[in-house]
């Protein structure tokens, strides 16, 4: 008895890259956002901090941050992120 050939299916497409971006982008924001919920109990009365402390961590977000945003900057002016236009032919 003969076996019927299996069907191939054609593997999809790869992803793009702003939707590789966005998938990515989700996730890491989310485990980011959670774990500045976590900071934030820090700020219960189940802990005792100082003002020193309190400026000391800030201050490393916030550096943290502005290097983010930088990156971002640089990436945006060289022209990274944005599609490249394709080359198209005409006679005119």
């Amino acid at each position: 008895m003969v076996k019927p050939t299996p069907i191939v299916q054609p593997a999809p497409p790869p992803p793009s890259k702003s939707d590789r971006f966005k998938s990515v982008g989700e996730r890491r924001m989310s485990r980011v956002l959670k774990e500045f919920d976590l900071l934030e109990n820090l700020a219960s009365s189940n802990y005792h901090f100082t003002q020193d402390e309190v400026a000391h961590l800030l201050a490393a977000l916030d550096a943290r941050l502005e290097s983010l945003r930088g990156k971002f900057e640089k990436a945006i002016a060289r022209g990274a992120g944005m599609p490249k236009p394709k080359p198209v032919f005409t006679f005119d």
